[in-house]
């Protein structure tokens, strides 16, 4: 069995969660782009990281750009192991496809050359936005990989020790996200040359644990707890046969609460009428009805006998 949900998040817009400490706001994505966000992160109590989610691993993405802009604070970008500081008046970040990147809520000292206002910006909450190109693919990073991708975070932090590694690799490979290899090589390799041969390894780890090992084991990238839009995320992973075998499709059958309720109930005493219940008239039913009728026409008679 793979993983199993806990938090119910579907519909969720803004999605907050870690007490109201991370707000998502899905917004309407512009012509080109598979999503935009503005996440909200609030000030942590001071020295107060630990189990708090401040940022994604290192990632990259074949076949997306992605654009940042910061609306308040500042937020590091660390790409290819270069982290720049971004402030609002800095205007829009973008990383290339292919690129190995993460963004950092909680910004060292070391990596900030313009850190006049460092006390100020760190004590006020964290406003910015993110979007990415739409590729068209099937797996794209879009608002069901990150409902999904923050479903599965705040589960494995809330409710357990660490996040399943087999799920995030899915979850991961659902949203064209891959996780690079470890940096082991020497460092006379140029910096291209690393960054093409950790995306070429990360990116075959990251399918061969979640989709093929994942999808063998009961894993798959999307969970309609967490997923607003679930027949476009049913439509995705029917794409490729590891996710195809642990999706169902029965729900497509069920009918909507509105109709249910439209129906006419055959509760007990329904039943016990067979079906006649919504038949009364007085206090008996229309087959006692008809016997009055009978009873009436049998007097009628006898008078005119008489």
């Amino acid at each position: 069995m793979g993983f199993v949900p806990i938090t119910l998040s579907a519909g969720q817009n803004p999605l907050t969660q870690f007490d109201g400490k991370i707000e998502t706001h899905f917004l309407e994505p512009p012509a080109g782009t598979a999503f935009q966000i503005m996440q909200i992160y609030k000030p942590l109590p001071k020295g107060d990281k630990s189990g708090a989610y401040r940022g994604p691993p290192p990632h990259f993405h074949l076949h997306q750009t992605e654009r940042f802009k910061v609306v308040k604070g500042r937020v590091g970008i660390e790409v290819n192991d270069k982290v720049t500081v971004l402030r609002p008046k800095d205007g829009v970040a973008i990383c290339p496809a292919g690129n190995i990147h993460r963004f950092i809520i909680d910004v060292d000292p070391e990596h900030d050359q313009d850190g006049s206002d460092d006390e100020e910006e760190d004590d006020g909450e964290i406003v910015f936005m993110v979007n990415a190109t739409d590729s068209g693919k099937d797996f794209v990073l879009d608002r069901i990989f990150l409902e999904n991708w923050y479903g599965v975070r705040v589960d494995s932090f809330k409710y357990g020790t660490k996040i399943d590694f087999i799920q995030q690799c899915a979850t991961f490979d659902g949203g064209d996200h891959y996780l690079p290899f470890p940096a082991t090589l020497p460092e006379w390799v140029p910096m291209s040359w690393s960054v093409a041969i950790r995306t070429f390894l990360g990116f075959w780890v990251t399918v061969i644990i979640g989709r093929y090992i994942g999808g063998l084991l009961g894993y798959q990238p999307f969970y309609r707890e967490y997923t607003t839009d679930w027949e476009l995320a049913v439509a995705k992973m029917q794409g490729t046969w590891f996710y195809r075998r642990n999706v169902q499709t029965a729900y497509r059958a069920a009918t909507s609460w509105k109709k249910l309720r439209e129906m006419v109930p055959y509760s007990d005493e329904g039943a016990a009428n067979m079906g006649l219940a919504d038949a009364k008239v007085g206090h008996g039913t229309a087959v006692n009805k008809a016997a009055n009728n009978d009873k009436a026409a049998n007097g009628e008679e006898d008078k005119k006998k008489l």
